[in-house]
Formats: structure tokens, C-alpha cells, sequence
């Protein structure tokens, strides 16, 4: 297989994956999906995704007894504030779902490491380092078809009679964040307490 076919492999099988997660949540108060994407031990070689949620009672929750708007924007958006579910749906981690990553990784052109001992000395590379870069964006673009697909299928409104956000993130916010997650959901799902919170406001 080819680099694009790793790829749509690896789009359609965490397209089900979500689709599957989505149908076993029953708590009746989740309003928010957590795309959190993360780099195995810190390794660009190595991309992972976990599929999770947080519920208005978690939020109420920690962010009892806070008035302060920007707060509140704070503890209803940031991951660090989330369920962070022991339960979430995990990609990548798994060995067989780590392998078609691996393979989609190695067919990009970038040197394959699995530890840092390995991987070579491209600080001062800039091809080498746009490499990694474009690998990454096309994970994230990946993800954004994934989101806009559960959209446009109806998945979460069919098992909960209304859409919610599918936030795609790291564990940090910022303007690209914001433009990623627009083009995923739409600006009618984006509440303005993310913009808050990806624009330091």
C-alpha cells in the first residue's frame, strides 16, 4: 500500500471507532467529544488519539463556588479540567492499529525512529524538519475529515437528539487549535468560551 492508502485506513478505522464509542456513552449530560491527540513518548514517529467526553455534572463539579468568566471558560474547555475517562477509546496504542501507524509513517519519507536515542540530528534541517511537519498536518486534517464525516452522518445526534462539538486538541490552545476545530465542527458548534480559551482573551 501506498502512503494515501495507510492513510484512509487509518481514517476509516477511527471513524468506527468513534462511531462505536459514541453509541456505548450513556451518560445523558455529555457536551463536549475530546479528539486528544498526543505524540508517544514525545515521538513524532509515533501519533496517538484518544476518543473521550466531559458531562455538564463533571463541570458544575470543579468549577463550583468560580464566577470569574474567564475561569468558567477555563474549567467547561480545557482538557487539564476533563473526565479524561480511564475508559476512553484509544488509537495507536494497541499493537495492531500501532502498525498500520507505523507503516503510514514510514511511507511519508521521514527517518522512522522507535525511541530518541534513534532519531537523527535534524535541529538544523529544514527540509528534514517539514517533513515531520507535513506527516503531522496530515494527521490533523485526517481527523478533521473524521469529525466533519460524524457530522454529516448524524452519529451524535442520533444517539443523543442534538449535535455537540468533537474538539480536536493537544494539551495546549491557540489560534491553530481554534481554525482546526471551526473547519471540523462549524462556528455554530464552537461556543465562544473556546475562542476564549484559544485566544488568551
Amino acid at each position: 500500500m501506498g502512503n494515501d492508502e495507510y492513510l484512509q485506513q487509518i481514517e476509516e478505522e477511527i471513524y468506527q471507532k468513534a462511531v462505536d464509542a459514541i453509541a456505548s456513552w450513556n451518560e445523558p449530560d455529555i457536551y463536549v467529544v475530546s479528539f486528544y491527540f498526543w505524540e508517544d513518548e514525545q515521538n513524532p514517529c509515533k501519533p496517538r488519539l484518544s476518543i473521550g467526553f466531559n458531562t455538564e455534572s463533571h463541570y458544575r463539579e470543579v468549577s463550583e463556588g468560580m464566577e470569574r468568566e474567564d475561569y468558567l471558560f477555563d474549567y467547561r474547555w480545557n482538557f487539564a479540567w476533563w473526565l479524561q475517562n480511564d475508559d476512553a477509546v484509544q488509537y495507536g496504542c494497541d499493537p495492531q492499529s500501532a502498525e498500520l501507524v507505523r507503516k503510514w509513517v514510514g511511507s511519508c519519507g521521514v527517518f522512522y525512529f522507535d525511541k530518541y536515542g534513534e532519531c537523527p540530528d535534524i535541529k538544523d534541517n529544514e527540509d528534514e524538519l517539514n517533513k515531520y511537519q507535513a506527516m503531522e498536518d496530515a494527521f490533523i486534517d485526517m481527523l478533521v475529515r473524521v469529525v466533519q464525516r460524524i457530522h454529516k452522518e448524524g452519529i451524535l445526534t442520533s444517539h443523543f437528539g442534538k449535535e455537540l462539538p468533537i474538539i480536536i486538541h493537544e494539551l495546549e490552545y491557540y489560534d491553530e487549535p481554534l481554525k482546526i476545530n471551526l473547519a471540523a465542527n462549524g462556528p455554530e458548534l464552537i461556543e465562544r468560551g473556546f475562542i476564549y480559551l484559544c485566544k488568551g482573551k
